[in-house]
């Protein structure tokens, strides 16, 4: 599933503390993908981390499908994406480190030729038998994406995944995870600072505030999928992008 409901969220890193998330109230539906953005430091990635649960509220809730995220199956993929890579295992070995922390990954089969399969039907190409300091930025990245969406969690959290690449591998990075979500439809939260970057890839954008983060607004993006990156120099993007940009930059 993947319904995230979010009630009257607040977070402080400090007991009686200034907030850094104040009062937010939001719900995802299932196979939605919502981008966040806002300013440079205003608690998207906190924001981020109290839906993965790697982070208590300090008030209000967060519920995925009624549990508590903790009891989710959540796949969370950083910014800094070469850090949640093993450098001494293989990608194969990476791909499969989740599976391994669970009996039910032999009885799913994704051992052997079974891995080959999956990476097949996800329509991409990964060298599995190399190391992640011999392979590009790029394909570091998709090892990390591809091994959350094998994992085929409830939710996947990317906190600004693509920020480090060059351009090009970034819109290639972009089109990818869009062709893959084809393939797995599950709900997604992404963190951008990139306006064109949420507009190109979700279905919804929420903006936030400057600290504390709070809803500054949300919008429908209307573009229909597959997407197309033609889409990128219509008039109505460049209106969506205007108005966005409006509301996360008033002054």
């Amino acid at each position: 599933m993947g319904e995230i409901n979010i009630t009257d969220l607040e977070f402080s890193y400090q007991r009686g503390g200034p907030p850094v998330v104040s009062r937010i109230s939001l719900g995802i539906a299932h196979g939605e993908f919502v981008a966040i953005v806002g300013p440079n430091g205003c608690g998207k990635t906190t924001f981020l981390r109290l839906l993965s649960g790697l982070l208590l509220p300090s008030a209000g809730t967060v519920a995925i499908d009624g549990r508590p995220p903790t009891e989710a199956t959540i796949g969370f993929i950083v910014q800094n994406f070469a850090e949640s890579l093993f450098p001494w295992a293989t990608v194969r070995e990476n791909v499969l480190f989740p599976f391994s922390l669970k009996v039910r990954a032999t009885q799913a089969g994704y051992g052997g030729h079974r891995l080959e399969e999956q990476i097949a039907r996800l329509g991409i190409k990964l060298p599995l038998e190399k190391y992640p300091y011999e392979i590009s930025g790029g394909q570091q990245q998709l090892t990390a994406i591809v091994r959350s969406l094998l994992y085929e969690p409830d939710v996947l959290l990317l906190d600004e995944p693509f920020s480090g690449l060059d351009v090009t591998t970034r819109r290639r990075m972009q089109d990818t995870l869009l062709a893959l979500r084809e393939h797995t439809p599950l709900t997604a939260v992404f963190v951008t600072h990139d306006i064109d970057e949420a507009l190109y890839m979700a279905d919804r954008i929420i903006m936030f505030t400057p600290l504390p983060a709070r809803l500054a607004g949300s919008t429908a993006v209307p573009f229909a999928r597959p997407r197309d990156r033609s889409i990128v120099r219509t008039m109505e993007f460049s209106l969506m992008r205007t108005e966005v940009d409006s509301r996360v930059f008033p002054e």
